[in-house]
């Protein structure tokens, strides 16, 4: 998981771009596990469903390659706002804080 949100004000665009970082991360860990020597030629292996390891394998790069694809032409501008003056919105300063809150991006920048 990517350090960078947590120390930086970064738009809420930018943190979904972040979050969709992180997962495609997470799932080249998980593939990076199933598929190093240490794991397939470790002395559990025979106690391992094969078939459903190979099935698990097989996810797992379908779903990274799925996700890289995706990826690409993935945005969230235009789609996460940046900040706007409540006048503009039905919301009060306090209700807006409050569903911030609630999102843990109380700190979002425009």
């Amino acid at each position: 998981m990517s350090l960078l949100p947590k120390y930086m004000t970064l738009t809420l665009a930018q943190r979904g771009a972040a979050a969709v970082d992180d997962a495609t991360e997470l799932i080249k860990g998980l593939q990076y596990i199933i598929h190093h020597p240490a794991f397939v030629e470790s002395r559990y292996s025979p106690w391992r469903d094969q078939s459903k390891t190979e099935q698990t394998r097989e996810t797992l790069d379908a779903l990274l390659a799925h996700m890289e694809e995706a990826a690409k032409s993935l945005t969230f501008d235009g789609v996460f706002l940046p900040h706007m003056d409540c006048s503009e919105t039905n919301m009060t300063p306090d209700k807006e804080k409050t569903a911030m809150q609630r999102m843990g991006v109380e700190d979002v920048q425009p």
